[in-house]
């Protein structure tokens, strides 16, 4: 090939890699008519890191938006808060990053927050794991709850993070921490397993404000 036409290919290759791969993916911002501002979403913010940096109902911001995947807000999108007067800047020094929850373990999603699992509603999330795969702490907080048997969901553990906020691990082949215990996030408290109702290796796990189950999926990155 030669030299000239060489150059050319390199430059439309590098063009064509930049549109594909690296450009933001923007979302026409919803027309209103009530007082409020926007927020243009940053890298690592969540529907509900968003919700509560600004104060307001995460329900309310979806259905004002009309966000269509909850689970999933790029960077670069707008999202009209109402009543908000100016864009906040949701750093680690107004909103610390322990106030943000992580996943327990990763894994295939089998059963969603709100779908019928053995013809009940699903409270949590139901995760496809590994046999023995480590199942760590979502957030800081107590172990308030610890069980072999619970009914239907076998070796069960609950952690209450302090501001009404609880977590909830089911399934478990073997529970590695005692009530009354504190544990850091991203600490094994756990290994996976099929204990309770279930034929596979799976995880359970729930987000409950004040003791009400609430979508995982508001919460997590």
């Amino acid at each position: 090939m030669p030299r000239k036409d060489t150059k050319l290919f390199v430059i439309l290759v590098i063009a064509g890699l930049s549109l594909s791969g690296c450009a933001r993916v923007y979302h026409q911002p919803p027309q209103v008519s009530i007082p409020g501002s926007y927020h243009e979403v940053q890298k690592g913010e969540t529907l509900w890191r968003i919700a509560k940096g600004y104060g307001v109902d995460v329900d309310e911001l979806i259905r004002i938006n009309h966000v269509p995947d909850r689970r999933r807000i790029t960077v670069g999108q707008l999202i009209f808060i109402p009543e908000a007067k100016k864009r906040l800047r949701l750093s680690e020094a107004n909103f610390p990053i322990e106030k943000n929850f992580v996943w327990p373990i990763k894994g295939k999603i089998t059963s969603y927050y709100g779908g019928l699992k053995d013809n009940v509603k699903n409270k949590g999330v139901d995760i496809l794991v590994e046999e023995g795969a480590p199942i760590v702490a979502s957030r800081s907080g107590k172990v308030i709850f610890c069980d072999e048997q619970v009914k239907g969901y076998g070796k069960t553990i609950i952690v209450d993070h302090g501001d009404g906020l609880s977590t909830v691990y089911a399934h478990s082949s073997k529970n590695l921490v005692a009530v009354g215990e504190h544990v850091k996030q991203n600490t094994v408290i756990a290994r996976a397993g099929s204990t309770g109702r279930t034929k596979q290796p799976i995880i359970h796990f729930q987000i409950r404000d004040k003791h009400e189950p609430r979508n995982p999926f508001h919460y997590l990155p």
